[in-house]
């Protein structure tokens, strides 16, 4: 559930590295000019989830530059219109999401049962890892991080800023920052890897400001903080367990990884002249591509497939939603008609998607199929701030 000040508050990674690494204020980008057709119902069963197996600000005018080298997979098969409107009350309704997701209290879809959360307070990010349920709740002026096993045996850990797990199930991971009463940050950051039972990692970090968890993946976690209040953030993996984490070489203001950690999305200034987005791979550094058109927010988990977002977002949510060629970084497919509050790849041949039609009104998870661009609901149509997809 990402909406309104929380939603700034938990996605703030996104949206303020772009800004950071822009120094500028980045104009809204005109959709592709081809002709759209409706979200049409999935055909046939949809393929099951795969089993991952990690081990554990105006853009510039310019056309998106592209230095191809290893591609990360071929190009997966894109058929039907390239863009997409969706009508949320005309699709049909498909499976539940096989990603941990919430709907009311209930959190579902992880490694773990179905579990429904105690309380009122509004649900902002959730997560499963081995036995055990991450809630994160909104309680102001902070967060709340509110983990309970399958005994019933809550315990809480406050100013929190981000929550992650990974998308077997392994490791949950989740950050806080210090902050006054009053809400405003001060140095110091710790960082937590838990799996739900009797393996649970701190990493204590006094002089980081401005922590979020980008990923788990690899048995690492991926975070970005900044060495002072209004500096730019620096990524960093730390294995859980150890007891120093390691700055990876020339990566500013991540904005995604992959599920096998093998590539990073970055934004990246250029000049005066706006922010762009780059991939690079991790074990060598190459960047295998850049677009100054959107922004890189996530991969399918065979890397075929780029989920993007807008250059520069600044409203409530984007009203598009992009996917790119992994190979090229080429356009293939927009989806417009709602508000995309949140973006992930389900498996390698869909996305679930996190829609309603503006503040205050009614949403729900949509898969749509990556090759033809046809869309389902995942859960039923809900108050906007009664689901979520986990994070």
């Amino acid at each position: 559930m990402r909406q309104l000040n929380a939603r700034l508050t938990v996605v703030v990674a996104v949206v303020a590295v772009a800004a950071v690494a822009g120094g500028g204020v980045l104009a809204s980008r005109q959709g592709p000019q081809t002709s759209t057709a409706d979200a049409s119902p999935l055909g046939g069963q949809p393929s099951p989830s795969p089993t991952p197996t990690p081990t554990t600000p105006k853009p510039p005018t310019k056309t998106p530059s592209v230095t191809p080298t290893t591609p990360p997979a071929s190009k997966p098969g894109v058929a039907g219109p390239r863009t997409v409107a969706v009508s949320l009350a005309k699709l049909d309704q498909g499976r539940a999401p096989q990603l941990v997701h919430t709907l009311g209290r209930k959190v579902s879809g992880g490694p773990d049962q179905a579990f429904t959360a105690p309380g009122k307070d509004r649900i902002i990010a959730a997560t499963q890892a081995g036995s055990s349920t991450y809630v994160l709740e909104s309680r102001e002026p902070d967060l709340v991080l509110v983990r309970t096993n399958n005994a019933d045996e809550s315990s809480e850990v406050r100013d929190v800023t981000t929550l992650v797990g990974a998308i077997d199930g392994s490791f949950a991971a989740f950050a806080s920052q210090k902050q006054k009463t009053t809400g405003e940050q001060l140095a110091g950051s710790t960082l937590y890897a838990e799996d739900g039972g009797e393996g649970k990692y701190r990493l204590d970090l006094p002089d980081s400001w401005n922590i979020q968890v980008i990923a788990v993946a690899a048995g690492k976690v991926f975070y970005a903080s900044t060495p002072r209040e209004d500096g730019v953030p620096k990524l960093y993996t730390w294995v859980p367990g150890r007891s120093s984490a390691t700055a990876v070489k020339g990566i500013n203001s991540p904005t995604a990884v992959s599920a096998d950690g093998a590539l990073v999305a970055a934004a990246e200034s250029i000049g005066g002249a706006g922010s762009c987005s780059n991939v690079t791979e991790l074990a060598t550094g190459k960047k295998l591509w850049r677009t100054c058109e959107y922004m890189v927010r996530g991969f399918t988990p065979d890397k075929s497939a780029f989920i993007a977002g807008p250059a520069y977002e600044d409203g409530y949510a984007s009203l598009s939603s992009w996917l790119l060629d992994g190979k090229t970084g080429v356009l293939l497919r927009e989806w417009t008609g709602v508000s995309f509050r949140h973006v992930r790849a389900e498996d390698d041949q869909h996305l679930l998607m996190e829609v309603d039609d503006g503040p205050d009104t009614k949403g729900a998870i949509i898969r749509c199929t990556i090759s033809s661009g046809d869309c389902e609901r995942a859960t039923p149509i809900t108050p906007g701030d009664q689901f979520g997809l986990g994070s």
